[in-house]
Formats: structure tokens, C-alpha cells, sequence
């Protein structure tokens, strides 16, 4: 029993592949909050249009207005949110990875 040495179970040749995160990451969520803040935006100028109509008795005047409107604050806070994460990520100034700047970044 003295010869006897513990033994270690065998190792697979083939390396070991790391899964995916199951669910919401970070970037899904905010992602996921984007597109609602701009769906609720749109919707949130029909209605307001569809208001403008019955209070002043006109047809479907305001609900293009609104709805043009919302299309209008969507955009901007879809532009004003891509710029914010173009600030925060350097890979995505200047022409990102692989960018004509991309062998000057290289050590």
C-alpha cells in the first residue's frame, strides 16, 4: 500500500469550451430599456395627438403631428445614446478595431 500513489483522472485532449451566460446580460437590458423608452416615445406623441383631435374636433391632424413628433424624440435619444456609449468605449472612436487607424494602436 505504500506504492500505491493517488491517481489523477485522465485529462481530455480537447480544451474545454466556456458557454454562454444563459439569460439577460448588462448589454441585452439596456438594449431591451432603449427600445421601450423609444416604442413609449412614439406611442406617447400618437396619444398626445389623438388628445389634440378630440379636444379640438379636427381629423387626424394632431396624430400626424404627434406621431412625427415621437418619431423625432426617438431618433434623438437613439443618437444621443449611441453617442454617450461611443464616449465611454475607445474601441469605437476613431474607426474602431479595425479601422486605418487600427495599426498606429498597435504595440
Amino acid at each position: 500500500m505504500q506504492g500505491e500513489s493517488e491517481q489523477e483522472p485522465p485529462r481530455s485532449s480537447t480544451p474545454q469550451v466556456a458557454q454562454k451566460p444563459r439569460g439577460l446580460r448588462a448589454a441585452d437590458a439596456s438594449l431591451l430599456g432603449l427600445g421601450t423608452q423609444m416604442m413609449s416615445e412614439v406611442a406617447a406623441g400618437v396619444l398626445l395627438g389623438l388628445g389634440a383631435d378630440y379636444l379640438l374636433d379636427t381629423k387626424n391632424r394632431w396624430v400626424v403631428v404627434g406621431s412625427i413628433v415621437g418619431v423625432v424624440v426617438a431618433m434623438w435619444t437613439l443618437i444621443r445614446v449611441a453617442m454617450r456609449l461611443q464616449r465611454a468605449d475607445p474601441m469605437l472612436r476613431k474607426g474602431g478595431a479595425g479601422g486605418p487607424r487600427a495599426k498606429e494602436r498597435q504595440p
